[in-house]
């Protein structure tokens, strides 16, 4: 190999290593904090398991919302249990809704302001660490589902304490000693600030966003799918499906002659 030849291959090898740094470098959308190396991608590893061709559903939420409890105890309750429904429906929920942060420069952390108050800026946060920790999206939404009964059971929101609530609900769930400790590491530690962060941007995105629970079906607000999917998700999912894919899911027959 003669002198110019091998100045060409350096040359094009320099190039390729630095066109794949810049495009790695594009990938990290969160801002950096101490400690972030830790995460690999918040929610990504549970919420992009799933073929691409189920129906995808983005929940806006906030932990203390009437509206919000509401749907999470009825329709979306009612869904979990028919197992089979996540076969066909991929379901994010992302914890944040009309809250505020604020980047604290000297803690390297972010503050918020919630709407119902500090509880619920907590419970966000302990609803996105078990979004992101749950390996299972059903346990996951079985959990959330338990939080909020048990929320509700409070007189006074200030009165709510999240200590007993999944204590309680590590219980009644049979959620594993392993998945409880996550939880709890994730809500008292920095990766629950940086989930909280990443709930946060993803929630700013919605520049339509009026209200929550704010639901988006395949990426896209109507207002007659949020009416169908407040009142019986499943029930959304077998005539969505029909209509738009022209399929008939095996146990949607079923569930129209029970209606």
């Amino acid at each position: 190999m003669n002198l110019i030849n091998a100045q060409i291959i350096l040359t094009f090898l320099y190039l390729n290593v630095n066109a794949l740094r810049f495009a790695l470098s594009k990938q990290q959308p969160l801002m950096k904090l101490k400690g972030q190396s830790l995460i690999k991608k918040p929610f990504q590893k549970n919420f992009n398991f799933s073929s691409q061709n189920k129906l995808d559903l983005e929940i806006y939420s906030e932990a203390l919302c009437p509206d919000c409890q509401q749907f999470i105890l009825g329709s979306l309750q009612k869904a979990l249990n028919d197992d089979i429904i996540f076969d066909y429906l991929n379901i994010k929920i992302y914890f944040y809704g009309n809250a505020e942060e604020v980047f604290d420069t000297q803690a390297n952390l972010f503050s918020y302001r919630c709407q119902h108050g500090l509880k619920e800026c907590e419970g966000n946060r302990i609803s996105n660490c078990i979004m992101n920790k749950i390996n299972s999206i059903q346990k996951a939404l079985e959990l959330i589902v338990c939080l909020e009964e048990e929320i509700k059971r409070y007189a006074q929101i200030q009165m709510v304490n999240y200590d007993k609530i999944l204590n309680k609900c590590y219980q009644k769930k049979k959620v594993t000693n392993q998945d409880l400790k996550k939880i709890l590491k994730c809500n008292l530690g920095e990766e629950g600030n940086i989930l909280q962060h990443f709930s946060a941007q993803k929630t700013e995105l919605q520049t339509e966003l009026q209200f929550v629970p704010w639901i988006l079906v395949d990426g896209k607000y109507d207002i007659q799918q949020y009416n169908s999917i407040t009142k019986d998700l499943i029930l959304f999912v077998c005539d969505y499906y029909y209509q738009n894919r022209s399929v008939d899911l095996p146990f949607c027959q079923q569930k129209r002659d029970s209606v």
